[in-house]
């Protein structure tokens, strides 16, 4: 809609922001190729799914993982877990919702839209009706989730009115840390946005990864520089420690996967801190090697390092074994009562599972494809995204089983 002028006056005439959505919902009508029915048709199968899995989680009582052995029922801790829990939610959603920004539009919105001289509030109504209803269903899906598997001393509906209190509260906060809706603050996440949109389309992790890992290197900003030490596999290793160090995800992912390896432990039985303390090795190795996977999805950065593929990779799997065997040796004197038979297979499914995963070369969308009366099934696909997971959900079913 284009602005016009009054004749009867100089200054400019801008549309309001019901006529501008109005018409906006007039174009959408008018180029939709699917009727009513036809959306029906595609969404009833799912609302009716998930329906139903709402309906029986919500009937089935608390603390699924005390039935499965793997909760201390004698812990003086365990009925605090579930608030504790949600909390660390809550706390994690707010830290997220910051950094992306609660309120987000798209490029072609801002063009379009939102560089205008519109009422911008007028205009976000409808994102802000969306985000209360969508962070109300979250708040209680939260609250059922964590409800389900840790007992609690009350019904989990007290938890759900909570929960929707609590992520009300977190998303207002997150608006008020935001500060004003201008261009800036609209645009936030959109980087992070795309990455996760790439990934989800394309079933690659890595383009959400690198997104964020891009965003958190623009807030470093600028270092000192240094030289490296003298020798080609020291340098290498040298220079792949300090991108450790100067970043501060993995730093994060160390701290946050220590804590919750010690969490564990406070209401876990043994089976439960090995099975953590391998998914925080995991963890960690992952956000420690970010070097590896750089060094393995570009051919032209291993053409500028020189040397050998094998050799290359080999300098850069040291800083993410060596994490993981720091945080190994961390949570080893809460570790000790599932054995040394268990501790000996964390360390190395971790690694090997690292290892794996990052190595994997760049997915091929083109194998085999499994036809079946559901649908197609992807299964090259498939066996390309577990390459690393793999491994690990093998040394968890061998900790599950050997302990």
């Amino acid at each position: 809609m284009a602005m016009t002028t009054d004749p009867t006056s100089p200054e400019l005439v801008v549309p309001s922001a019901p006529a501008i959505t109005g018409l906006r919902k007039s174009w959408e009508r008018a180029r939709r190729t699917e009727t009513l029915r036809d959306q029906a048709a595609v969404w009833a199968v799912p609302i009716c799914v998930v329906t139903g899995i709402m309906w029986g989680l919500a009937r089935k009582d608390s603390g699924v993982l005390s039935s499965g052995g793997l909760l201390d029922t004698d812990r003086v801790a365990l009925p605090y877990a579930a608030g504790v829990v949600l909390l660390l939610i809550a706390a994690s959603a707010f830290r997220v919702l910051k950094a992306l920004g609660p309120i987000a539009v798209g490029s072609a919105e801002m063009h379009w839209l939102f560089s205008s001289p519109v009422d911008r509030a007028a205009l976000l109504r409808r994102k802000l009706v969306a985000w209360v209803v969508g962070t109300a269903v979250a708040g209680v899906l939260a609250a059922r989730l964590v409800t389900l598997m840790l007992p609690t001393p009350t019904t989990w509906w007290l938890f759900a009115a909570l929960g929707v209190v609590s992520a009300w509260g977190v998303w207002g906060l997150a608006v008020r840390a935001q500060g004003k809706w201008d261009r800036s603050a609209l645009t936030k996440g959109a980087d992070v946005a795309t990455g996760f949109s790439a990934s989800l389309v394309s079933l690659e992790p890595s383009h959400l990864s690198s997104a964020w890992e891009r965003r958190s290197w623009r807030r470093v900003g600028s270092v000192r520089s240094r030289a490296f030490t003298v020798g080609r596999t020291r340098s290498l290793v040298e220079a792949d420690f300090r991108r450790v160090l100067r970043g501060r995800w993995a730093q994060v992912t160390f701290v946050v996967a220590l804590g919750a390896t010690y969490a564990v432990a406070l209401v876990g039985t043994p089976l439960a801190v090995a099975l953590v303390e391998t998914i925080a090795c995991f963890a960690v190795g992952s956000a420690f090697s970010r070097g590896l996977l750089d060094v393995c999805r570009s051919a032209e950065l291993r053409n500028l390092l020189g040397g050998t593929d094998r050799g290359l990779r080999l300098a850069h799997v040291l800083v993410p074994a060596a994490a993981i065997a720091l945080l190994w040796l961390a949570t080893m004197p809460v570790a000790m009562a599932g054995g040394w038979a268990a501790l000996a297979i964390t360390p190395i499914t971790a690694t090997l599972a690292v290892y794996r995963s990052r190595t994997r070369p760049p997915m091929q969308y083109g194998g085999l494809v499994l036809e079946t009366n559901f649908g197609q099934v992807p299964i090259d696909v498939l066996r390309q995204m577990v390459r690393g997971p793999a491994i690990l959900a093998v040394g968890l079913f061998l900790l599950a089983f050997g302990l």
